[in-house]
């Protein structure tokens, strides 16, 4: 789980934890690219807006080393173009 919403963070990693889950939650897209390699998640569930590199770079960047793990991207922000561009690249944006 990343995000950079500190309160979205537990509330999201508390709810995937209650239905048993097992849950890493990072700050940040940087925390998440060096967290990859130490413990390779199932799947990534990311903000797109994140300070630094976004989520959409952040995909992008795991698709390079890792091509089949799945990646989801969450926005409260987002527009019609940008969820077709995010799902032309493969992305499941909800």
């Amino acid at each position: 789980m990343v995000d950079d919403d500190e309160d979205i963070l537990r509330l999201l990693t508390m709810r995937l934890h209650a239905r048993g889950f097992r849950v890493t939650s990072v700050a940040s897209a940087e925390q998440a690219l060096a967290h990859l390699s130490v413990d390779p998640p199932r799947v990534v569930v990311s903000d797109i807006r994140l300070p630094g590199r976004d989520g959409l770079s952040l995909f992008e960047e795991m698709r390079r080393t890792r091509p089949t793990l799945p990646v989801i991207l969450l926005t409260a922000h987002g527009n019609i173009p940008d969820a077709v561009d995010a799902t032309s690249r493969g992305v499941l944006v909800t």
